[in-house]
């Protein structure tokens, strides 16, 4: 049972690696960019007030913003609450500014406005004052802090309010995108599950039933617990936008180098996975003559005393000329050993010339079915065959042999090379439109009815939710059953007695 447990663990973390790799590449693409549109998105959505100012697209036009992105993103993936605090506080100045130099000119009295005013706490509560009622501002009045005896004091504690706002609602955000990216586990992990046929029932009644299967797997385990390259998470608690691109990247690169070695592993494992996709005509032609040439190429490595054992025991029970003998035994050499039936010896011999003994029928074909490669084997022909047999080996010259080898191989050789020319031909007329109607077909070739619509619903289904749960989840129970397998069974304690 333990066995069996460590081997479905070991499936579940290397899938739920491959899932969580696809989906982190896939959010980390230029084109989608998920985390510093969620960042982007949460922001705007903090700060902006339907009856004023956008704020939050404001805080992202800010030049501590800006200078964050890059040529391969619009928005950066992590801002530090200093850096934000920073930048909230100076569109705070560009407003109270705009505004003073708007009213300075509404009111036609030109004159110089001042940009380097107090920065000091009173200045930012006079420009909180002055905004509009609405979402923004009762935010920023939280903001505000007892009044203190120092200036100075009262500006670093609205400050220091500032940053724990953010770094609170960061906490949110990150809840918020861990929800967000289990739902595109789910999803893509399903669509994963259905794409390669990836069934959890199936895979299950394999590491059940398949020992081999089983015991690879348990191996697998062990050493995952031991070398696993394994980190599910970006730890980086107060640290600068600089430090934390770096820890990123080294992220996003492990993640996608754990996704090639687990799909490698996957398409090595021996599961009961991917799709049997259905042959075109073309392709279950050429099949067939594939599997001709294969055949024949077996029947060339008969081995010479084989070949000349059906020479001889068809010499034994054929009677006429010893020429006609020689080509009646080379035309039913050219044919199939399991292809030899009554009426194909009739018409060869009658072909030749010869005759044999109705009764000789069944030991002429057993001959063809039998093969016998030594006179010792021999002794498990039927009686009556048996001492010809053997004085036929014995009689038959070297020159019979090699002229026999010869003919035989020279028609096995031009069949061969027959099959490889319309095989070669067949594969040229298989077209990307017999390969596409065979791929849409391969639900209806694989599930035949509503148990198999059943299996394969439930156990995708059953992937999708592993694929969702994540990496670490099955990593740390991968470690506590291995132990539990090291540990053994824990043995009992020994009784003492008192003595009486």
């Amino acid at each position: 049972m333990l066995e069996i447990i460590l081997a479905l663990l070991v499936v579940f973390l290397l899938y739920s690696s491959i899932v969580s790799g696809i989906v982190e590449w896939i959010n980390n693409s230029s084109f989608r960019q998920k985390r510093e549109m969620y960042l982007f998105m949460s922001i705007r959505q903090a700060l902006n007030d339907p009856q004023s100012i956008s704020w939050g697209s404001l805080v992202y036009r800010h030049p501590q913003i800006t200078s964050l992105k890059n040529s391969k993103r619009r928005y950066p993936a992590y801002i530090a609450a200093s850096t934000f605090a920073d930048a909230l506080l100076g569109i705070l100045k560009d407003y109270d500014l705009r505004k003073r130099l708007r009213y300075s000119i509404n009111e036609d009295r030109f004159r110089t406005i001042s940009v380097t005013d107090d920065n000091g706490y009173e200045y930012f509560k006079r420009v909180i004052n002055s905004l509009e009622n609405g979402k923004f501002k009762r935010l920023l009045m939280s903001f505000l802090v007892v009044e203190s005896s120092k200036d100075d004091q009262r500006m670093s504690l609205f400050r220091n309010n500032i940053e724990e706002w953010y770094d609170n609602y960061q906490d949110q955000l990150v809840a918020g995108y861990k929800k967000s990216i289990k739902r595109d586990l789910f999803w893509f992990g399903w669509a994963l599950a259905i794409l390669l046929n990836i069934n959890f029932l199936s895979i299950l009644d394999a590491v059940v039933h398949d020992s081999d299967l089983r015991t690879s797997l348990v191996g697998t385990a062990e050493g995952l617990a031991q070398n696993y390259p394994f980190s599910n998470s970006i730890e980086c608690e107060g640290c600068s936008e600089e430090e934390f691109t770096k820890k990123y990247d080294a992220y996003i690169n492990e993640q996608i180098t754990r996704l090639d070695s687990a799909s490698t592993w996957f398409h090595n494992s021996g599961l009961p996975i991917l799709w049997e996709l259905p042959l075109t005509t073309s392709q279950r032609r050429v099949e067939y003559l594939r599997n001709k040439a294969k055949r024949l190429e077996l029947i060339k490595e008969d081995t010479l005393n084989a070949i000349t054992g059906r020479y001889c025991l068809m010499s034994n029970f054929f009677q006429g000329n010893q020429d006609s003998i020689h080509q009646a035994n080379i035309s039913l050499l050219k044919l199939e050993p399991d292809s030899v039936s009554n009426s194909e010896l009739v018409k060869v011999s009658k072909k030749y010339g010869l005759t044999y003994k109705e009764s000789d029928t069944k030991n002429i074909l057993f001959a063809w079915e039998a093969i016998s490669d030594s006179v010792s084997i021999s002794e498990c022909l039927p009686k009556s065959m048996r001492t010809p047999y053997k004085e036929c080996l014995a009689d038959c010259s070297c020159t019979d042999r090699i002229l026999l080898q010869h003919d035989v191989l020279k028609q096995l050789d031009d069949r061969i090379r027959n099959y490889t020319l319309e095989m070669e031909i067949y594969q040229s007329q298989v077209s990307y439109w017999d390969k596409a109607t065979s791929y849409l077909g391969v639900f209806a070739y694989n599930l035949r009815d509503l148990g198999d619509w059943f299996n394969f619903l439930v156990g995708t289904i059953i992937m999708a939710l592993i694929g969702a749960e994540g990496s670490s989840t099955w990593f740390q129970l991968l470690l506590r059953f291995v132990d539990i397998r090291f540990a053994g069974v824990k043995p009992k304690p020994k009784t003492s007695y008192k003595s009486s």
